[in-house]
Protein backbone atom coordinates (compact mmCIF):
# COMPACT_ATOMS: atom_id res chain seq x y z
CA UNK A 1 0.00 0.00 0.00
CA UNK A 2 1.95 3.19 -1.11
CA UNK A 3 1.65 6.18 1.50
CA UNK A 4 -0.76 8.28 -0.35
CA UNK A 5 -3.13 5.36 -0.23
CA UNK A 6 -2.86 5.33 3.50
CA UNK A 7 -4.33 8.49 3.63
CA UNK A 8 -6.93 8.16 1.25
CA UNK A 9 -8.29 4.69 2.54
CA UNK A 10 -9.11 5.72 5.87
CA UNK A 11 -10.49 9.38 5.64
CA UNK A 12 -14.36 7.54 5.24
CA UNK A 13 -13.84 5.86 9.02
CA UNK A 14 -12.05 8.90 11.06
CA UNK A 15 -14.85 9.41 13.35
CA UNK A 16 -15.62 13.15 13.94
CA UNK A 17 -16.14 12.67 18.30
CA UNK A 18 -12.84 10.86 18.40
CA UNK A 19 -9.29 11.91 19.25
CA UNK A 20 -8.17 11.79 15.96
CA UNK A 21 -8.68 14.92 13.37
CA UNK A 22 -11.83 13.78 10.88
CA UNK A 23 -9.89 13.67 7.62
CA UNK A 24 -12.00 15.99 4.71
CA UNK A 25 -9.95 15.39 2.12
CA UNK A 26 -6.31 15.02 0.69
CA UNK A 27 -4.39 17.14 -1.36
CA UNK A 28 -1.40 16.69 -4.06
CA UNK A 29 1.39 19.26 -4.94
CA UNK A 30 4.52 18.18 -6.50
CA UNK A 31 4.48 14.83 -5.75
CA UNK A 32 4.10 15.78 -1.95
CA UNK A 33 0.33 14.62 -0.18
CA UNK A 34 -1.15 16.56 2.51
CA UNK A 35 -4.32 16.42 4.45
CA UNK A 36 -7.03 18.75 5.14
CA UNK A 37 -8.38 18.28 8.64
CA UNK A 38 -11.35 20.30 10.31
CA UNK A 39 -10.01 23.22 12.17
CA UNK A 40 -7.86 23.14 15.40
CA UNK A 41 -5.42 25.55 17.66
CA UNK A 42 -2.81 26.15 19.85
CA UNK A 43 -0.93 23.18 20.51
CA UNK A 44 -0.50 22.35 24.49
CA UNK A 45 2.93 23.54 24.65
CA UNK A 46 0.81 26.77 25.35
CA UNK A 47 -0.95 25.56 28.27
CA UNK A 48 2.21 25.66 30.64
CA UNK A 49 3.70 29.20 29.89
CA UNK A 50 -0.12 30.67 29.87
CA UNK A 51 -0.59 29.40 33.41
CA UNK A 52 1.39 27.88 35.45
CA UNK A 53 5.16 29.99 34.00
CA UNK A 54 6.43 26.21 33.29
CA UNK A 55 5.51 24.93 36.83
CA UNK A 56 2.99 21.91 34.82
CA UNK A 57 -0.90 22.55 35.24
CA UNK A 58 -2.87 21.10 37.75
CA UNK A 59 -3.66 17.74 37.72
CA UNK A 60 -7.42 17.66 37.05
CA UNK A 61 -6.83 18.91 33.79
CA UNK A 62 -3.56 16.37 33.15
CA UNK A 63 -6.21 13.87 33.59
CA UNK A 64 -8.41 15.25 31.35
CA UNK A 65 -5.78 16.05 28.50
CA UNK A 66 -4.03 12.50 28.94
CA UNK A 67 -7.97 10.53 28.10
CA UNK A 68 -7.84 13.21 25.04
CA UNK A 69 -4.56 11.43 23.80
CA UNK A 70 -5.20 7.86 25.29
CA UNK A 71 -8.39 7.82 23.23
CA UNK A 72 -7.04 8.95 20.03
CA UNK A 73 -3.87 6.64 20.61
CA UNK A 74 -6.24 3.44 21.12
CA UNK A 75 -7.90 4.45 17.74
CA UNK A 76 -4.78 4.88 15.86
CA UNK A 77 -3.37 1.52 17.48
CA UNK A 78 -6.28 -1.17 17.41
CA UNK A 79 -8.88 0.37 14.47
CA UNK A 80 -6.03 1.56 12.07
CA UNK A 81 -2.73 -0.27 13.10
CA UNK A 82 -0.62 2.65 13.16
CA UNK A 83 2.38 3.87 14.98
CA UNK A 84 2.70 7.65 15.76
CA UNK A 85 6.00 7.76 15.86
CA UNK A 86 6.23 11.28 16.65
CA UNK A 87 3.67 11.64 19.62
CA UNK A 88 5.10 15.53 21.75
CA UNK A 89 2.78 18.40 22.72
CA UNK A 90 3.51 19.98 20.04
CA UNK A 91 1.40 17.59 18.22
CA UNK A 92 -1.44 17.36 20.27
CA UNK A 93 -3.68 20.52 19.41
CA UNK A 94 -6.44 21.92 21.29
CA UNK A 95 -10.24 21.73 19.97
CA UNK A 96 -10.42 25.45 20.36
CA UNK A 97 -9.22 28.12 21.20
CA UNK A 98 -8.52 29.77 24.64
CA UNK A 99 -11.52 31.65 26.06
CA UNK A 100 -12.43 31.76 29.51
CA UNK A 101 -15.05 33.83 28.48
CA UNK A 102 -14.95 35.16 32.22
CA UNK A 103 -14.17 39.25 33.55
CA UNK A 104 -11.03 39.27 34.20
CA UNK A 105 -11.31 41.44 37.26
CA UNK A 106 -13.87 39.57 39.07
CA UNK A 107 -12.65 36.16 37.84
CA UNK A 108 -8.88 37.20 38.71
CA UNK A 109 -8.28 34.98 35.09
CA UNK A 110 -5.45 36.28 33.03
CA UNK A 111 -7.30 37.39 29.74
CA UNK A 112 -6.12 35.19 26.67
CA UNK A 113 -8.20 36.71 23.84
CA UNK A 114 -9.56 34.57 20.71
CA UNK A 115 -8.00 34.79 17.80
CA UNK A 116 -10.05 36.95 15.62
CA UNK A 117 -12.87 36.14 13.01
CA UNK A 118 -12.11 36.91 9.80
CA UNK A 119 -8.40 35.78 9.34
CA UNK A 120 -7.00 33.64 6.51
CA UNK A 121 -4.25 31.43 4.84
CA UNK A 122 -3.49 34.51 2.54
CA UNK A 123 -4.19 37.76 5.66
CA UNK A 124 -0.52 36.41 7.57
CA UNK A 125 0.88 40.09 7.50
CA UNK A 126 -2.73 41.51 8.81
CA UNK A 127 -2.92 38.90 11.12
CA UNK A 128 0.11 39.50 12.72
CA UNK A 129 -0.70 43.14 13.07
CA UNK A 130 -3.87 42.39 14.63
CA UNK A 131 -2.55 39.85 17.23
CA UNK A 132 -0.14 42.20 18.36
CA UNK A 133 -2.34 45.15 19.25
CA UNK A 134 -4.32 42.56 20.85
CA UNK A 135 -1.80 41.16 22.58
CA UNK A 136 -0.85 44.57 24.02
CA UNK A 137 -4.23 45.12 25.24
CA UNK A 138 -4.37 41.95 27.31
CA UNK A 139 -1.24 43.31 28.37
CA UNK A 140 -2.49 46.24 29.61
CA UNK A 141 -5.38 45.14 31.11
CA UNK A 142 -3.60 42.68 33.01
CA UNK A 143 -1.35 45.76 34.51
CA UNK A 144 -4.67 47.42 35.41
CA UNK A 145 -5.72 44.63 37.42
CA UNK A 146 -2.66 44.20 38.96
CA UNK A 147 -3.08 48.54 39.98
CA UNK A 148 -6.78 47.80 41.12
CA UNK A 149 -5.78 45.29 43.10
CA UNK A 150 -3.08 46.66 44.93
CA UNK A 151 -5.28 49.69 45.52
CA UNK A 152 -7.77 47.65 47.06
CA UNK A 153 -4.82 46.84 50.50
CA UNK A 154 -1.86 45.24 50.01
CA UNK A 155 0.78 44.24 47.73
CA UNK A 156 -0.47 43.01 43.75
CA UNK A 157 -0.43 39.60 44.11
CA UNK A 158 0.74 37.83 40.35
CA UNK A 159 -2.55 37.11 38.07
CA UNK A 160 -4.21 34.06 39.04
CA UNK A 161 -3.29 31.11 36.67
CA UNK A 162 -6.14 29.20 36.53
CA UNK A 163 -7.19 26.66 34.07
CA UNK A 164 -11.08 26.30 35.70
CA UNK A 165 -13.31 26.78 32.83
CA UNK A 166 -10.64 26.26 29.65
CA UNK A 167 -11.54 23.85 27.34
CA UNK A 168 -8.59 21.34 27.36
CA UNK A 169 -10.24 18.86 25.01
CA UNK A 170 -7.64 17.91 22.34
CA UNK A 171 -6.47 15.82 19.26
CA UNK A 172 -3.71 13.78 18.02
CA UNK A 173 -2.08 15.34 14.98
CA UNK A 174 0.70 15.35 12.51
CA UNK A 175 0.87 11.80 10.88
CA UNK A 176 3.96 12.89 8.54
CA UNK A 177 5.97 10.33 10.07
CA UNK A 178 3.18 7.87 11.08
CA UNK A 179 3.63 4.16 9.71
CA UNK A 180 1.94 0.93 9.67
CA UNK A 181 3.16 -1.18 12.80
CA UNK A 182 3.40 -4.04 9.84
CA UNK A 183 5.26 -1.82 7.54
CA UNK A 184 7.69 0.82 9.05
CA UNK A 185 9.61 3.34 7.28
CA UNK A 186 12.49 4.23 9.29
CA UNK A 187 14.68 2.60 12.35
CA UNK A 188 15.30 6.43 13.83
CA UNK A 189 12.25 8.03 14.88
CA UNK A 190 10.47 10.16 17.46
CA UNK A 191 11.50 13.25 19.01
CA UNK A 192 14.93 13.00 21.21
CA UNK A 193 13.51 14.12 24.33
CA UNK A 194 9.98 11.03 24.25
CA UNK A 195 12.22 8.47 22.31
CA UNK A 196 11.91 5.30 23.80
CA UNK A 197 15.09 3.30 25.05
CA UNK A 198 13.99 0.59 22.58
CA UNK A 199 14.37 2.95 19.09
CA UNK A 200 17.79 3.93 20.88
CA UNK A 201 19.22 0.77 20.76
CA UNK A 202 17.73 -0.38 17.75
CA UNK A 203 15.79 -3.37 19.19
CA UNK A 204 12.49 -3.18 16.86
CA UNK A 205 9.21 -0.93 17.52
CA UNK A 206 5.74 -1.36 17.61
CA UNK A 207 2.84 0.78 19.24
CA UNK A 208 4.42 0.77 22.70
CA UNK A 209 6.54 3.38 21.89
CA UNK A 210 4.00 6.01 21.26
CA UNK A 211 2.99 4.57 24.37
CA UNK A 212 6.27 5.78 26.31
CA UNK A 213 6.25 9.52 24.56
CA UNK A 214 2.73 9.75 26.04
CA UNK A 215 4.08 9.04 29.48
CA UNK A 216 6.78 11.69 28.89
CA UNK A 217 3.88 14.02 27.80
CA UNK A 218 1.96 13.69 30.87
CA UNK A 219 4.86 14.14 32.72
CA UNK A 220 6.00 17.27 30.85
CA UNK A 221 2.22 18.53 31.36
CA UNK A 222 2.01 17.91 35.42
CA UNK A 223 5.69 19.45 36.29
CA UNK A 224 6.22 21.86 33.28
CA UNK A 225 9.48 20.23 32.59
CA UNK A 226 10.88 17.17 29.99
CA UNK A 227 11.62 13.87 31.76
CA UNK A 228 14.72 13.63 29.55
CA UNK A 229 16.67 16.02 28.33
CA UNK A 230 19.86 14.35 27.38
CA UNK A 231 23.08 16.25 26.63
CA UNK A 232 26.51 14.53 25.38
CA UNK A 233 29.56 15.31 27.21
CA UNK A 234 33.01 14.39 27.31
CA UNK A 235 33.54 11.34 26.06
CA UNK A 236 29.64 10.42 25.95
CA UNK A 237 27.04 11.01 23.28
CA UNK A 238 23.66 12.48 24.01
CA UNK A 239 21.96 8.45 23.59
CA UNK A 240 23.95 7.24 26.12
CA UNK A 241 23.65 10.21 28.72
CA UNK A 242 19.72 9.47 27.25
CA UNK A 243 20.02 5.98 28.82
CA UNK A 244 21.36 6.69 31.89
CA UNK A 245 18.72 9.63 32.50
CA UNK A 246 16.28 6.84 31.98
CA UNK A 247 18.09 4.42 34.59
CA UNK A 248 18.46 6.85 37.09
CA UNK A 249 14.84 7.68 37.41
CA UNK A 250 13.22 4.01 36.70
CA UNK A 251 16.03 1.65 37.64
CA UNK A 252 18.80 -0.58 36.25
CA UNK A 253 17.71 -1.63 32.52
CA UNK A 254 17.65 -5.60 32.38
CA UNK A 255 20.83 -7.26 31.33
CA UNK A 256 18.78 -9.06 28.07
CA UNK A 257 17.65 -5.44 26.66
CA UNK A 258 20.56 -3.99 27.42
CA UNK A 259 22.64 -5.86 25.47
CA UNK A 260 19.68 -6.95 22.50
CA UNK A 261 19.57 -4.52 20.21
CA UNK A 262 21.26 -3.51 17.23
CA UNK A 263 23.09 -0.85 19.09
CA UNK A 264 23.94 -2.38 22.43
CA UNK A 265 27.64 -2.50 21.63
CA UNK A 266 27.61 1.16 21.67
CA UNK A 267 26.34 1.71 24.93
CA UNK A 268 26.60 -1.14 27.27
CA UNK A 269 29.50 -3.94 28.68
CA UNK A 270 28.50 -7.37 28.18
CA UNK A 271 27.08 -7.10 32.05
CA UNK A 272 24.58 -4.66 31.10
CA UNK A 273 26.44 -1.60 32.37
CA UNK A 274 26.68 1.57 30.57
CA UNK A 275 30.59 1.81 28.77
CA UNK A 276 31.16 5.62 29.95
CA UNK A 277 28.75 6.43 32.52
CA UNK A 278 29.38 4.50 35.53
CA UNK A 279 28.14 6.51 38.53
CA UNK A 280 24.48 6.32 38.40
CA UNK A 281 22.25 9.61 40.74
CA UNK A 282 19.11 7.58 41.54
CA UNK A 283 16.58 9.39 42.08
CA UNK A 284 13.08 7.68 41.74
CA UNK A 285 9.67 9.69 40.09
CA UNK A 286 7.60 9.52 43.00
CA UNK A 287 10.52 10.76 45.31
CA UNK A 288 11.07 12.91 42.44
CA UNK A 289 7.76 14.20 42.16
CA UNK A 290 7.88 15.34 45.66
CA UNK A 291 11.49 16.55 46.38
CA UNK A 292 11.76 18.59 43.20
CA UNK A 293 8.32 19.55 41.93
CA UNK A 294 6.51 19.53 45.46
CA UNK A 295 4.41 16.97 44.82
CA UNK A 296 1.73 15.75 47.52
CA UNK A 297 2.89 12.24 48.80
CA UNK A 298 -0.53 10.74 47.79
CA UNK A 299 -0.40 12.82 44.28
CA UNK A 300 2.92 11.44 43.78
CA UNK A 301 2.95 7.92 44.51
CA UNK A 302 -1.05 8.02 42.30
CA UNK A 303 0.99 9.96 38.94
CA UNK A 304 3.97 7.37 40.25
CA UNK A 305 1.95 4.66 39.34
CA UNK A 306 0.13 5.61 36.61
CA UNK A 307 3.14 6.35 34.59
CA UNK A 308 5.65 3.58 35.71
CA UNK A 309 4.50 0.60 33.93
CA UNK A 310 4.10 2.97 30.86
CA UNK A 311 8.02 3.15 30.93
CA UNK A 312 8.65 0.05 31.56
CA UNK A 313 12.20 -0.91 29.81
CA UNK A 314 10.19 -4.38 28.30
CA UNK A 315 7.96 -3.00 25.57
CA UNK A 316 5.28 -6.07 25.69
CA UNK A 317 5.12 -5.14 29.31
CA UNK A 318 4.07 -1.66 28.52
CA UNK A 319 -0.13 -1.31 29.08
CA UNK A 320 -1.48 -0.74 26.12
CA UNK A 321 -3.79 2.68 25.67
CA UNK A 322 -6.87 0.79 25.80
CA UNK A 323 -5.88 -0.80 29.32
CA UNK A 324 -4.65 2.89 30.23
CA UNK A 325 -8.05 4.43 29.94
CA UNK A 326 -8.78 2.07 32.45
CA UNK A 327 -6.71 3.17 35.28
CA UNK A 328 -7.78 4.13 38.42
CA UNK A 329 -5.56 7.48 38.36
CA UNK A 330 -7.55 8.75 35.21
CA UNK A 331 -10.87 8.66 37.38
CA UNK A 332 -9.39 10.46 40.38
CA UNK A 333 -10.81 13.63 38.76
CA UNK A 334 -12.55 15.39 41.25
CA UNK A 335 -16.15 16.30 39.88
CA UNK A 336 -16.71 17.74 43.16
CA UNK A 337 -14.25 20.54 42.45
CA UNK A 338 -15.75 20.89 38.59
CA UNK A 339 -19.21 21.29 40.40
CA UNK A 340 -18.37 24.10 42.82
CA UNK A 341 -16.55 25.67 39.88
CA UNK A 342 -20.18 25.93 37.96
CA UNK A 343 -17.73 23.84 35.28
CA UNK A 344 -19.16 20.52 33.31
CA UNK A 345 -17.07 17.34 33.34
CA UNK A 346 -15.50 17.41 29.89
CA UNK A 347 -16.77 13.84 28.17
CA UNK A 348 -13.50 12.51 26.79
CA UNK A 349 -14.11 8.49 27.61
CA UNK A 350 -14.41 5.95 25.17
CA UNK A 351 -17.82 6.24 24.27
CA UNK A 352 -15.91 9.26 21.58
CA UNK A 353 -14.86 5.55 20.03
CA UNK A 354 -17.15 4.45 17.04
CA UNK A 355 -15.79 1.45 17.52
Amino acid sequence: MTRESTLTGKEDIMPSGSAIPLLLGVTSHRGSWDGVSSPLYGSLTILNPLFNRYKGIELNKVREICKCILVGLDYLHRELGIVHTDLKPENILLFSTIDPAKDPVRSGLTPILERPEGGTLNGGSTMNIIEKKLKRRARRAVANISVRRASMGGEAPKSARCLDGIDVRCKVVDFGNACWADKQFAEEIQTRQYRAPEVILRSGYSFSVDMWSFACTAFELATGDMMFAPKSGQGFSDDEDHLALMMELLGKMPRKIAIGGARSKDFFDRHGDLKRIRRLKFWPLDRLLVDKYKFSESDAHEFAEFLCPILDFSPEKRPTAQQCLQHPWLSLSSSDQNEMHGQPNVDVGMSNLQI
